[in-house]
């Protein structure tokens, strides 16, 4: 995502990295999704790129909190039961991790809301459901889930 991003105009749709390395999953997405495409960079619309410096830190987040459950459970990943010092820096790492996610999806939709749908609202209801929406909601759910497991 971040390195399609950064590399518009040559990652966009009949440019020239476009075939060998973002076909597929960027094309759709670039037709549900326009700020992603050219109308996106057209416009130079820097919400997308300054979201996309939030995915890098929720990934970072997620990675070191994996880290810590990996290298501090004795009893594997799933029923990992971390106490102390390491237990709480594990919670409060993915905590965080879920509010930025939790805050990046919700400034996501309230920008397309607010904006009467610009970059979306040309998609017809069950592709945009099941793409943008989908996402969105997949995304909400592996983070609740992990939350939830926390306490």
């Amino acid at each position: 995502d971040t390195i399609y991003l950064c590399l518009r105009p040559n990652s966009l749709p009949s440019h020239k990295w476009h075939d060998p390395y973002f076909s597929g999953t960027f094309t759709v997405w670039t037709s549900i999704d326009r700020i992603y495409g050219q109308q996106g960079y057209n416009k130079k619309e820097g919400f997308v790129l300054a979201q996309s410096v939030m995915n890098m830190l929720e990934a970072t987040l997620c990675v070191v909190y994996v880290c810590i459950i990996w290298t501090s459970s004795t009893s594997g990943v799933w029923n990992a039961c971390i106490t102390g010092s390491t237990g709480a820096g594990a919670v409060l790492v993915g905590l965080s991790a879920g509010y930025v996610t939790a805050v990046k999806i919700a400034l996501y939709i309230l920008r397309e809301v607010f904006s009467e749908f610009r970059y979306t609202g040309h998609n017809e209801w069950k592709p945009f459901l099941v793409t943008w929406c989908g996402m969105k909601c997949i995304t909400c759910f592996i983070e609740s889930t992990v939350k939830y497991r926390d306490g």
